[in-house]
């Protein structure tokens, strides 16, 4: 189902906006690094005591990590992406 969803956004993307056209030309490899870089977000926020009791303080727990997971797995992505031949297998 997942493979479904990134295929469909990624054919969604296709656009002339450049923002949007540099995403589309990222997603492959943010989707193969955001289960590393997720793994190293939660280690790191977790501990940081939040109140997932509570609905509100569970939902923002989820989308501050979703977030920073996206953000610093773009990142990744993008440096990697300098070198050509890195290049080639990850957009």
């Amino acid at each position: 189902m997942a493979i479904g969803i990134f295929l469909l956004g990624k054919g969604l993307l296709k656009t002339t906006n450049t923002t949007l056209t540099n995403l589309d030309k990222h997603s492959y490899g943010i989707y193969l690094a955001h289960v590393l870089v997720l793994h190293y977000v939660y280690r790191i926020i977790a501990p940081l005591k939040f109140n997932t009791g509570a609905p509100l303080s569970l939902l923002l727990f989820i989308v501050a990590v979703s977030l920073i997971t996206y953000g610093i797995s773009y990142l990744l992505v993008r440096v990697l992406s300098i070198n050509k031949k890195v290049a080639q297998f990850i957009t």
